[in-house]
């Protein structure tokens, strides 16, 4: 076996392991801090990413709390058109065509009576008709005609009296007509 010759004194060699050690700990030492500084770096990075990703989801969140007060204001919007385009469906549904009647009314009523006056009450679908028929027999005729049409329910003689003054003579009448229901709509 060889033997280990040491050219150095111990005392020196002694020493020398002493620095050795004093470095390679200064090293791991210094190697460890680096480390730790390296892992607050990124810490701090991961950090500041994650409070500009906050940052950025509040703008966000403030963005989308405009947008829904906007669409609150389109919706309530929308809601009154709606109700206002009801009303105008309610409007054409129940709505009342005079003229529908009127060439009903004309169609039915004879040559030899002429009417004066006409008063309806739509809520009830009555009419009251007044005129001059040139005689009884006419006016019979007449009831006749209006209650065969399909958009009279019913004819009443409210009053009928012979006149002949002013130059009008003839049979003065007012009669009541109820309408169906439909009467009066497309």
């Amino acid at each position: 076996m060889a033997k280990k010759i040491s050219l150095l004194p111990k005392a020196r060699e002694a020493r020398i392991k002493i620095e050795v050690k004093k470095t390679l700990t200064l090293v791991i030492s210094l190697i460890i801090i680096a480390f730790f500084i390296f892992f607050w770096f990124i810490l701090l990075g991961y950090s500041q990413s994650h409070q500009n990703s906050l940052k950025n989801i509040e703008n966000k969140i403030s963005v989308l709390e405009t947008e829904i007060e906007s669409l609150g204001d389109i919706s309530s919007q929308a809601q009154i058109v709606e109700a206002k385009l009801s009303g105008i469906e309610l409007l054409f549904k129940n709505r009342i065509y005079w003229s529908e009647f009127s060439e009903e009314l004309e169609k039915l009523t004879l040559k030899r009576v002429s009417y004066d006056g006409l008063v309806a009450n739509t809520s009830t679908s009555k009419m009251t008709l007044s005129g001059i028929a040139e005689n009884y027999r006419e006016l019979a005729r007449l009831i006749f005609s209006l209650t065969s049409s399909p958009k009279i329910d019913s004819v009443g003689l409210n009053s009928a009296k012979w006149q002949s003054k002013e130059g009008v003579v003839g049979v003065k009448f007012n009669i009541v007509i109820t309408l169906t229901k439909d009467a009066l709509i497309k």
